[in-house]
């Protein structure tokens, strides 16, 4: 787990995929209409992950550095071993997650999905280094209108090449709003994101 206080990640893995989990403290889902479906309180907003077919199978190691409020986490076989660093910047409602190449060259997918819930209309969309990915409640039963928009951009490395060279890295720098953050959200994720620095990131 990590977070900044806005922005919150559990990893894990899933279906053989480095699977890092997204919350935002104010996106949340609440039905107080239906006595029925009350299902209301703090929901995830969707996932990014890193998949590749080699290491599917590969020894899978996590570290938590408590110091930086980072995650690592280590995918390895006998030819290849990819590491991730995931971590959110202090008062900025940003992910950024890098990948290196340590040991081989690593077939990669990265992808960012809201997660699917039937009370929630999603949408997700890829071009080129861009991901992209919404999630809304809405709704004559919803008592508190909840929509959020994810940016994503890949620095360093171009996804549609689909490998990642040893000692090769990529910054995955993504950015989580909503509509409680400001009117434009979709617009001020994309802006927040192109506006970020790489190297001072982690500072």
């Amino acid at each position: 787990l990590c977070g900044n206080g806005d922005i919150g990640i559990a990893a894990g893995m899933e279906n053989g995929a480095a699977t890092f989990w997204i919350g935002k403290n104010d996106f949340w889902y609440t039905n107080c209409t239906d006595p029925a479906a009350r299902i209301s309180g703090v929901k995830c907003f969707g996932k990014f992950s890193f998949y590749s077919e080699p290491l599917r199978d590969a020894s899978f190691s996590a570290r938590q550095e408590l110091a930086t409020a980072d995650i690592e986490i280590n995918l390895e076989n006998e030819k290849h071993h990819l590491r991730l660093r995931v971590y959110t910047p202090y008062q900025r409602s940003l992910i950024v997650a890098e990948a290196q190449a340590v040991k081989g060259d690593i077939p990669l997918e990265i992808q960012l999905k809201p997660l699917e819930e039937i009370y929630a209309v999603s949408t997700s969309r890829t071009e080129g280094n861009i991901l992209t990915a919404t999630k809304e409640y809405i709704g004559e039963k919803v008592a508190w209108e909840t929509k959020g928009a994810a940016y994503g951009q890949i620095l360093g490395w171009d996804r549609r090449s689909g490998v990642l060279c040893e000692g090769e890295r990529a910054t995955f720098v993504i950015s989580v709003k909503t509509n409680h953050d400001c009117a434009d959200y979709p617009a001020q994720a994309e802006a927040e994101v192109k506006a970020a620095a790489p190297e001072k990131l982690d500072q």
